[in-house]
């Protein structure tokens, strides 16, 4: 792979989507798209067993982690994610078939699809009717915003489009990391791991706060791996700073959590006393009833 013609052009082109602040669900689809795209880069590298690749990856990823070079806070905070997806791997997806084994092929058609005639084609009156070519220009906006005006449907073709439309949204969900360090041979490169400290570092010591907060789920995941001895070696190996601020963060987290447990503990005691309080009230209450009931007869026996 050519540096300058082929990796540095796709990784330019999805950073710049990634900058993008108007259209966030365009810069959510171009960080899954670097994820993806380095680990199929990976993938490639691994089984060519070209390190030359990885290093070109790593080198694209550790430039624009550095707030030096990189200004965007998205496009820093993304290559910290790049480089936990380069070491361990995208998470495959559940086998749809292990899942639907005993399921019908006729009961797994998804009840958004129009109906199907005999012939496996769709029936005439469920139809949809597509949307012409140019509705984006500017004669087709509706009230001049960015709203396509749609040609009328009928109610249940409405009722289809609508609900493929939740579907999608619903089934837009990000990329998962790989429960197992699929790619632990690369700790055993020094290039690596010394570019991989330096993306940390970048991480954690970054002013926006989600590109630290990704840093330190990384190192956390790290700490799990072998009762946390890969972590202890690789912070040997890396700046003191990530040590530092780790702790520091992970000491944080602890007070947040104990305080949380504190003030749910006087929750409770407060509205045990408050249930307390009230049925001593109701208790005072028929009390001073009885005596003035008392009073009352009391005067009338006089009198």
């Amino acid at each position: 792979f050519d540096e300058d013609r082929v990796i540095i052009p796709i990784y330019n082109g999805i950073f710049t989507l990634v900058k993008n602040r108007r259209l966030k669900d365009m810069a959510d689809d171009a960080y899954e798209s670097l994820i993806q795209v380095t680990d199929i880069f990976a993938e490639v590298a691994s089984d060519l067993k070209d390190f030359q690749l990885l290093q070109l990856i790593i080198k694209v990823l550790e430039d624009h982690s550095n707030p030096k070079i990189e200004k965007h806070d998205k496009a820093r905070e993304s290559c910290i994610g790049g480089v936990g997806f380069l070491l361990y791997g995208v998470e495959p997806p559940p086998d749809e078939s292990q899942l639907n084994q005993n399921e019908k092929p006729s009961a797994k058609r998804s009840t958004l699809l129009p109906n199907i005639d005999e012939n496996n084609k769709p029936r005439q009156s469920d139809m949809i009717v597509s949307t012409p070519i140019g509705a984006l220009s500017e004669k087709d906006r509706e009230n001049g915003t960015d709203d396509i005006k749609m040609p009328d449907l009928p109610d249940h073709v409405r009722g289809f489009s609508t609900g493929l439309a939740k579907a999608n949204s619903a089934e837009k969900t990000g990329t998962k990391l790989s429960k197992t360090m699929q790619r632990e041979y690369l700790l055993q490169n020094e290039e690596f791991v010394k570019s991989f400290g330096n993306i940390l570092k970048n991480g954690v010591t970054d002013k926006s706060e989600s590109g630290r907060r990704k840093a330190f789920k990384l190192l956390q995941r790290l700490e799990n791996e072998k009762e946390g001895k890969l972590l202890e070696e690789l912070l040997s190996k890396w700046d003191f700073t990530i040590q530092k601020k780790y702790k520091n963060w992970k000491k944080l987290n602890q007070r947040k959590k104990n305080s949380s447990i504190k003030s749910g503990r006087k929750k409770k005691k407060s509205s045990k006393k408050s249930k307390g309080k009230k049925k001593s009230t109701l208790k005072n209450q028929v009390k001073n009833m009885k005596k003035k009931d008392k009073n009352k007869n009391k005067n009338k026996d006089t009198e």
